[in-house]
């Protein structure tokens, strides 16, 4: 549950959700759709629509950490429509709860379900889209895979989720499995950061920073967990990287 949480509040704590909610909030407050303009004033309106704003963000964040977490081996496009569908179930049947029980409005002033659905759902979709051709994009140079991946069969070959020495081995990690190569591993790492943002947290460690779903210390001593349930020590000398990236605070 820690890892779930953690994993929730860093996406929700995003620049791209903050600017969001802030936007859509104006923007439809002084609007005021579904009669509200009519029904609300401006400060009404924009309390109301701010707060559902608010919570469709909350919930698309909560229902994507769930799916990143459940099915680490998914695509980005399948986890957002999913997250998509299951919001536009979700979020109309809970703001026609609030609207009718709790804000007591009127209820024509709703949209037919069917179409508030449809909305929903296409609105989620864009977002992704947004998300993807900025941030994800933005995280991948050129949006080619890593060098490294020409190594690997094509069975193997994913996204990285990390990369670990062992003798004059190293052992591949990705979304599809691991395969071992003969080769040294700073080269490994080279190979890998030209298309995978990560760094180092030990000597024989390497870890993708999108693989990352939580870090903890205890005893004085960090580890970092992965989406692929693996478990990864963090050195002291490393430490400062799991730090600067915003996974475990600094004491």
């Amino acid at each position: 549950m820690r890892v779930y949480w953690n994993r929730f509040l860093r996406d929700l704590n995003t620049p791209l959700k903050k600017l969001l909610f802030v936007i859509l909030s104006l923007i439809v407050g002084i609007a005021g759709p579904f009669g509200s303009y009519i029904t609300m004033c401006l400060f009404e309106r924009t309390f109301y629509w701010s707060f559902l704003i608010g919570l469709s963000i909350v919930m698309i964040t909560a229902i994507r950490s769930a799916l990143i977490l459940n099915r680490p081996h998914w695509s980005y496009w399948k986890i957002g429509t999913v997250a998509s569908l299951i919001l536009a179930i979700t979020f109309p049947t809970v703001i026609y709860f609030l609207t009718i029980h709790v804000f007591r409005l009127d209820r024509s002033m709703m949209p037919d379900f069917i179409l508030f659905v449809a909305v929903v759902f296409l609105i989620s979709i864009a977002i992704h889209a947004i998300r993807y051709f900025t941030i994800e994009t933005a995280m991948k140079p050129e949006n080619t895979a890593p060098r490294i991946m020409e190594r690997l069969p094509e069975e193997k070959r994913g996204r990285v989720i990390r990369i670990s020495a062992r003798d004059h081995f190293v052992d591949i990690f990705t979304e599809n499995g691991m395969h071992s190569i003969r080769m040294r591993f700073a080269d490994a790492v080279n190979e890998t950061e030209d298309g995978t943002r990560g760094f180092c947290v030990h000597r024989s460690h390497w870890v993708a920073e999108d693989a990352i779903v939580d870090a903890r210390k205890k005893n004085g001593r960090i580890s970092v967990f992965l989406r692929d349930g693996s478990v990864v020590p963090v050195s002291r000398k490393y430490q400062h990287n799991v730090i600067e990236n915003g996974f475990l605070k600094e004491d």
